[in-house]
């Protein structure tokens, strides 16, 4: 045999004591055969990875390697036929079934050749035998890597040293190394040697397998992230939204499956036959091209992306029928005509590999221009002068609808496993598109500074620059670690562990996304959660929408990361956190606290558990923080006239918090303010907008204010961050080191605020990235334009940084530019060109105060905005609301997407008669943050208190050349107009809440002309009349569900009066209800230092309200608050109660039917009846916020005529059709069990070589097959009981069924897995199994753990690798593990029932008001004389181990307990204790 055959077996089976004769050492010896292709060698391991094996009979066969045994024969015999020189080729199987399967499909294909021979024969039909080519098929393909008698050294041996000059080895890789066998040293032999190759690197063997995958009806198998497909891809292809929702509208998984290989075929280069596609386009020159799929047409186009260089892919618009095909491609073509030609002709460039076409490319040194007319706005043309009919646009849609603005998604294995899974409902948020300036922005691989326009997709930059880096920290980790980087992200998704695989330290990426709002930051975290699920595989854990989450506060979406940066969890990175939140970290990580000054929080600290600390933090944050809004309402009314008469609240505040206490300058004072001196000071900068005498009167207010904070006991942000600063320079941060952090709405911000964030993270040159929106800053306090923060980021994060590192030496080119987000994705070109003439008036009047931007474009057409006019001066609100504002009336009013926008809370009053429940009213900074298809803006001018002012527009208008005529005006003085800034800031804020329609209404001429007049000038603005008809266009009716929608929105906003108002409308008494108590709550935290009297009225009406609709967290933290410990520790554990029986429900075990090796059928059945039913009632639960005992039932018995069964009944019902099911499958399976899958094996290789018994036997199995399904469907109407009755009589009169039976219950872990319950909170693995194994051998065991302890949850599952084990183990079913009598059960028995029942329940003594310096000994003791105590006294904290107020005893006898109650009242130490028994039902299952 050739040398390279012999190597192996001679030095793996004979030592090297074989040599190779010189005979075929000689370069004539060596023949060589399919020289076309790389992986056909002398010797080769050809790795098959889409194979798929089947149990036949008693053997195993795989079809895929029979399709490239067959096509290797085929281009063996084309090339015999050229050279006709003697060729014999033996095909060699160790199992008969793919030995027949081979020969059936070979038939007599070459019979009649002499000198072309091919045997097909098992290992042992060749034994002696030589061949000049042998091929093995080794069949086996499965993740377990179980390979039988394969595994056998003296076949493989025999196999190995069949050839002459070829020796061809078809395998899959995965399968074969995954256990220690010979086969495990051979393929890395191989791979050594370079003689392993995969099967799709020729084409030829490529094609074969995509044919047998289709001719098995495997496509589906053909969509995993490791297939030939994906490996193949050569286009990058992307669908849109559209395309998205049609795809999801299809019925059958057959058809989405067919359409996803079709896309995934194209992205390969493979193009159908000329027949299948239709050209359709008219002027767009052969760019849409349509292909049919199952009945439907995919509607696709060739377009340019600029990646490192421009290069073509596949854009798939939609999939429709062929009716609808036509709308889309006129939409298209006329978009398409807009393109230049030059990027026409690029896209419909080719470029031909073999059959294959594949992308063109080409360098980026030469910008190519899309569309025509649009080429001119890169380099900063203003088109806010140009009219209307110009064609800046690309596309005349709504903005809702429009093609342009959709979001594309590219085609991935991740984004295709989504898309075929079902999901549970959830809508998933999938990686799209974004545009090149967004891309170019993600890529920039410094800090950067992001500057952008509302609308313009600066948080979609900031998400995605922080999503790409995790994926590229996975993609790293995944090829240093390999497949045990795989198992370890499968581990830590429920319990994180020690980051080490292996001996290799596991690299965490740790990143922070920071934000002031919480609704943003919900989010932002969803999103990314969406992102790190779809496109990196990982678990998914959380609702995607805001129906999921109860309260978008700080207090609720936090609640599972801890109150520091020390130590956090690797599965909490990256972290998503507001602001508040991250004070509270950063407070929390470096020495005594900021909060321990107050009362509340030093008086309860050590009882306190992590929650409920976090609670109690919360709760003074939002009570003791003075906002702009408690310093405006209890604060300036107190400070005295004489200082306050010419000055604006507002203005005070933003330079006491901004400049005062947290701007550039206080950061350098030792008390982190600034002097009086200092401050006045600031007047002769060139920015400044105040007199010193001004600025001394704000002064000497700022000092009034922090003594009557003092006096209050109150706190502002600015205080927390200057202590902040303060403890950090005197001390070390000992945190976790962020990698990269990521600030969004900087605007919001102070100085100081900003600068905490070079102590966390020190990679200044690369890891910090903010965005914002200086024209947005009406945020009250805040004051500062984007220079300022690159400044900042200068001055105390570079040169700080580098003084510490470098010693001062200087360094250049470390600081990047602002980056210039322009193109608006949220509004059209109307509303686009509006807003900067706002901006246009800004730059020529406050450029000092605002960041000066590129000229904000848009690609959409819409109607511009309209000024609205009336007869007989009649009011708007009036003429389209009527009189009464009763919705009962014939009006319809507006829509839940329509707004109208006020100027303050004054302007609503003023409406609101007129308005009642037909509109939403908001003021312009509650709008803030928030979008709308329509807008009204009402009287902006007129409700202004400057009148003259706006008549400096003139100038501008006069400096444009717009003005008609000459006129007076007055000119700009920036003392007289320095309002006017904060005025145009609110304006621009108004006009950009608006997608679609704007409607503008004024009722004093005179204030609002000059603006008038300047939008006309410019062509801005349309004149419209306020008729009847007008009013019914703007009109629009909402569902409920639209209402409800809305309501949640503005929930999240903390706008309760129109939150409910929308409820009121949806007709939601739930969510009316729970809004009403929120803001009973928020009142009770606005008037607390007023009237603390008050106040807890006002939060007591909430608690009660909470407690009504079952929201039992909001009303535990109220009854905190309100000092009512104990029944705050009560609902807190029935709130923990609900999470571990969750718990229990999504953990509940699985029937796994280990049967592949019988039929190759599996049981789905149970574990998607099981996923179902634990799904429903979850969902019921989350959406409704309640608690599972009480809620499940409502919603059972809610419109029903009769009582439902409890839900535990219905848990039992379930159970016993499982039982029924797994009772089924036994009678069915059970003549074809005989032993064990490797007996079976062995058994059948015996009978390989009787060809003819084979047959017959495949003709007795059919047969049994179709008894075997008329049993099925006689078995399926009975019930268990009958089923049992059945199985029993057939076990007496057939041997083969009991040992089904018992053959089944043995292999099966249903029987052999037991759930432990009542387990102590340090309860570990070790300690379970230290306490079980003495029953028998244990296979697994996982004690269930808190996710933001580690520490035990009170429950745990063990496996026993015997059933008599588990029998054995449960004999007792109490016992001693730890200090803690548990309990077990089998796991299959369903949620635990109170198996510790009324006989321990009945012994268990409740003891409340027990203080956490009470000695658990101490207490033991005193209860001790009642009686003998079998256990307790439990009720410890988790994390501090002491007492949280309640303490349980379990005596040994009911006398003890009798005794123990005869005086309910105890005084011990000092401390009232209350005993009872009632306590029990919510505290059970807690492990405590």
């Amino acid at each position: 045999m050739h040398p390279s055959i012999s190597y192996f077996p001679n030095s793996y089976f004979y030592n090297n004591q074989i040599c190779d004769s010189p005979n075929v050492k000689r370069k004539s010896y060596e023949k060589v055969f399919l020289p076309r292709s790389p992986i056909f060698r002398p010797y080769s391991f050809i790795n098959i990875l889409e194979g798929r094996e089947e149990f036949i009979g008693h053997s195993w066969r795989n079809m895929v390697e029979v399709a490239v045994v067959m096509k290797i024969l085929q281009n063996l015999y084309k090339d015999w036929n050229d050279s006709k020189q003697k060729l014999s080729i033996g095909i060699v199987s160790p199992y008969g079934a793919q030995v027949q399967a081979i020969q059936e499909k070979l038939g007599g294909k070459y019979g009649n050749c002499d000198d072309f021979t091919v045997k097909v024969k098992s290992i042992d039909g060749f034994q002696g035998g030589e061949e000049d080519i042998i091929i093995i098929s080794t069949v086996r393909f499965n993740r377990s890597g179980s390979i039988g008698f394969l595994s056998k050294p003296q076949r493989i041996n025999v196999a190995l040293t069949r050839a002459r000059h070829c020796l061809w080895i078809l395998g899959n890789e995965r399968t074969l190394a995954h256990g220690e066998s010979v086969w495990e040293i051979l393929i890395h032999d191989a791979k050594d040697r370079c003689c392993f190759f995969n099967a799709d690197e020729d084409k030829d063997m490529a094609k074969a397998i995509l044919e047998a995958k289709k001719e098995l009806n495997e496509l589906d198998e053909l969509l995993n992230a490791d297939s030939i497909l994906f490996r193949n891809q050569k286009w990058k292809v992307v669908f849109s939204d559209n395309f998205l929702k049609s795809f999801k509208r299809m019925k059958s998984n057959h058809d989405k499956k067919s359409v996803i290989n079709f896309l995934v075929k194209l992205s390969t280069g493979w193009r159908p036959k000329r027949r299948n596609i239709d050209t359709i386009c008219k002027s767009s020159l052969h760019i849409i091209k349509q292909f049919k799929v199952e009945g439907l047409y995919t509607i696709c186009t060739v377009d340019i992306v600029k990646e490192s260089m421009y290069i073509q892919v596949l854009k798939v618009w939609d999939i429709l029928p062929l009716e609808d095909v036509p709308k889309l491609v006129k939409r298209l073509d006329d978009i398409l005509v807009r393109y230049t030609d030059d990027y026409i002709n690029r896209c419909k460039e080719k470029y031909i590999e073999g059959n294959l076409e594949v992308p063109k490319t080409w360098a980026v040194s030469s910008e190519i221009i899309r569309f025509k007319n649009l080429a001119g706005i890169k380099s900063g043309s203003d088109l806010s002068g140009a009219r209307p009919d110009s064609m800046s646009y690309v596309e005349n849609s709504n903005v809702a609808e429009s093609l342009l603005l959709m979001k594309f998604y590219s085609l991935s294995p991740g984004i295709v496993s989504h898309l075929l899974s079902d999901r549970d409902g959830r809508e998933l948020d999938l990686p799209f598109e974004v545009t090149d300036e967004q891309l170019e922005m993600i890529l920039y691989p410094r800090s950067t500074f992001i500057l952008g326009r509302s609308g313009t997709g600066k948080t979609t930059v900031l998400t995605m620059k922080l999503f790409q880096k995790e994926k590229l920290h996975h993609m790293a980790t995944e090829e240093f670690y390999g497949d045990h980087y795989h198992k370890h992200m499968h581990t830590t998704q429920e319990n994180d562990v020690e980051q080490v695989i292996g001996e290799k330290k596991l690299n965490i990426l740790r990143q922070l996304f920071v934000t002031v709002s919480p609704k943003l930051c919900f989010a932002v975290n969803q999103h990314i959660s969406h992102l790190k699920s779809s496109a990196l595989g990982e678990k998914f854990i959380g609702g995607g929408s805001l129906l999921d989450m109860d309260d978008i506060d700080d207090g609720a979406q936090f609640k599972d990361i801890p109150n520091s940066f020390v130590d956090i969890p690797s599965k909490s990175y990256p972290l998503v956190l507001t602001y508040h939140k991250f004070l509270m970290m950063l407070d929390g990580t470096i020495g005594n606290s900021y909060f321990d000054r107050f009362h509340d929080v030093r008086k309860h600290s050590d009882a306190l558990s992590q929650r409920l600390r976090s609670v109690s933090l919360y709760s003074i944050m939002r009570t003791k923080e003075v906002t702009y809004d408690r310093f405006s309402l209890f604060y300036w009314p107190h400070f005295n006239e004489r200082l306050t008469n010419k000055l604006d609240s507002s203005r005070v505040f933003t330079e006491i918090i901004s400049y005062i206490k947290g701007g550039l300058q206080s950061m350098e004072t030792s008390d982190g303010k600034l002097s009086r001196e200092d401050y006045v000071l600031l007047s002769e900068g060139r920015v400044s907008t105040l007199s010193k005498p001004k600025r001394e009167i704000i002064y000497e207010i700022f000092q009034n204010y922090e003594k009557m904070k003092m006096v209050n006991g109150e706190f502002d942000l600015a205080d927390l961050v200057i202590d902040l600063h303060h403890r950090l320079k005197k001390g070390k941060y000992h945190g976790d080191e962020i990698h990269f952090v990521y600030v969004d709405e900087v605007q919001d911000l102070t100085m100081s605020q900003i600068a905490l964030f070079k102590y966390i993270c020190k990679n200044v040159e690369e890891g910090f990235v903010f965005s914002g929106d200086t024209t947005q800053t009406i945020a009250r306090g805040v004051d500062f334009k984007f220079e300022d923060i690159r400044s900042l980021f200068y001055k105390k994060f570079v040169m700080e940084s580098r003084s510490n590192e470098l010693a001062g030496k200087e360094q250049k080119g470390q600081l990047s530019g602002i980056l210039n987000l322009s193109q608006n994705f949220r509004t059209h070109v109307g509303v686009v060109k509006l807003a900067q003439s706002i901006i246009d008036l800004l730059y020529r009047f406050f450029d000092r105060f605002v960041d000066v931007l590129n000229p904000e474009t848009s690609m959409i057409y819409g109607e511009s905005p309209i000024l609205l006019e009336s007869e007989n001066n009649e009011n708007a609100i009036i003429k389209i609301f009527g009189k009464t504002g009763n919705a009962a009336s014939a009006i319809v009013g507006f829509g839940a997407d329509q707004v109208i926008l006020v100027r303050d809370d004054n302007a609503r009053k003023n409406i609101s008669y007129y308005v009642g429940n037909q509109a939403l009213v908001l003021t312009i900074v509650e709008s803030k943050g928030l979008e709308f298809k329509d807008v009204l803006l009402y009287n902006f001018f007129g409700s202004s208190n400057l009148k003259n002012q706006w008549q400096v527009i003139y100038e501008y208008m006069k400096e444009q050349n717009l003005l008609d005529s000459p006129r007076s005006f007055p000119s700009f003085n920036e003392a007289k107009h320095n309002v006017l800034c904060a005025e145009l800031k609110q304006l621009y804020v108004a006009i950009t809440r608006t997608r679609q329609r704007l409607w503008i209404w004024e009722d004093n001429e005179d204030v609002s002309k000059p603006m008038f007049d300047y939008w006309k000038r410019k062509f801005l603005v349309q004149l419209k009349q306020l008729d009847d008809s007008f009013v019914h266009a703007m009109q629009v009716v909402s569902t409920p569900e639209e209402w409800k929608l809305k309501g949640l929105e503005l929930f999240h906003e903390c706008n309760y009066e129109m939150t409910t108002f929308c409820f009121e409308r949806a007709k939601d008494f739930y969510w009316e209800e729970r809004c009403k108590a929120t803001a009973l709550k928020a009142d009770a935290d606005r008037i607390r230092s007023l009237n603390p009297v008050e106040a807890n009225i006002k939060l007591r009406q909430a608690a009660i309200k909470f407690e009504a609709i079952n929201n039992a967290d909001s009303a535990a933290k109220c009854f905190y608050e309100l000092g009512e410990y104990e029944r705050a520790e009560t609902i807190e554990a029935l709130i923990e109660n609900a999470d571990d029986e969750k718990s229990i429900l999504l953990n509940a075990p699985v029937v796994e039917q280990n049967r592949s090796t019988k039929g190759n059928t599996t049981e789905a059945g149970s574990e998607e009846k099981l996923d179902k039913e634990s799904k429903e009632a979850l969902q019921v639960h989350l959406a409704s916020g309640s608690q599972w005992p009480e809620n499940s039932q409502k919603i059972e018995n809610k419109g029903k005529g009769k009582k439902k069964p409890k839900r535990k009944n219905k848990r039992n019902e379930f159970w016993q059709q499982k039982d029924a099911d797994d009772a089924k499958s036994i009678l069915l399976n059970a003549p074809a069990v005989e032993s064990s899958s490797e007996e079976e094996e062995s058994s059948g290789e015996e009978e390989e070589e009787d060809e003819d018994d084979d047959e017959d036997h495949e003709e007795e199995q059919d047969d049994e097959q179709s008894k075997l399904g008329k049993v099925k469907k006689l078995l399926e109407p009975f019930s268990k009981d009958q089923l049992i009755a059945i199985l029993k009589e057939a076990a007496q009169s057939d041997p083969s069924v009991t040992a089904e039976i018992i053959s089944s219950a043995e292999s099966d872990p249903i029987h052999r897995k037991i759930f432990v319950h009542g387990l102590g909170w340090d309860a570990t693995n070790e300690t379970l199994i230290a306490a079980l194994k003495p029953f028998g051998a244990i296979e697994e065991c996982n004690v269930v753990t808190d996710k933001t302890t580690g520490r035990s949850k009170g429950y745990g599952f063990v496996l026993f690798k015997t059933r008599a084990a588990a029998r054995k183990a449960l004999k007792e079913p109490q016992k001693k593990i730890g200090n803690r009598i548990a309990a077990c059960q089998l796991a299959s028995t369903g949620p635990v029932q109170n198996q510790l029942g009324s006989k321990m329940s009945a012994r268990q003594l409740y003891v409340a008001n027990v203080g956490p310096q009470i000695g658990a000994e101490k207490l033991r003791a005193f209860f001790a004389k009642y009686g003998e105590i079998e256990d307790g006294p439990l009720g410890f904290d988790k994390m501090t181990g002491k007492f949280r107020g309640f303490a349980i005893i379990v005596y040994k006898t009911l006398e003890g307990i009798k005794k123990a109650l005869e005086e309910p009242v105890k005084i011990f130490d000092g401390f009232k204790l209350l005993c009872s028994v009632r306590k029990m039902e919510a505290l059970a299952g807690r492990g405590e």
